[in-house]
């Protein structure tokens, strides 16, 4: 059977970016409600939504601390993410580059 699309998961799957999301969270978090969040508290909710999870925080803060999120994660992205050893190919065995392939990152919200 050929193989027409991939679609994959980046955060946490292929890429090892779970201490950076924790990290913007707390920074999100201090910067908009001027408390301490551990590791501990926000680790288990990686991979739920953004809007989800800083409406827990505070929901009348949440869109701005969503925007504020995204552009700590932008800024330190390529400092702080690795692909996972394993990852070091493609996952389908085949090439990124390989031009008959769609390929999409699937994302939470």
């Amino acid at each position: 059977m050929q193989r027409r699309a991939v679609l994959f998961d980046l955060d946490g799957t292929l890429t090892d970016s779970v201490g950076l999301i924790v990290h913007c969270c707390q920074l999100t978090i201090h910067t908009f409600l001027q408390c301490e969040v551990p590791h501990e508290e926000i680790a288990p909710q990686v991979g739920r939504s953004l809007f989800a999870l800083f409406e827990e925080y505070d929901a009348t803060q949440r869109p701005e601390m969503v925007v504020y999120y995204r552009e700590r994660y932008a800024e330190l992205h390529d400092a702080w993410v690795r692909l996972f050893p394993a990852c070091v190919s493609a996952p389908w065995g085949g090439d990124f580059e390989d031009k008959s392939l769609r390929v999409a990152r699937l994302d939470a919200l």
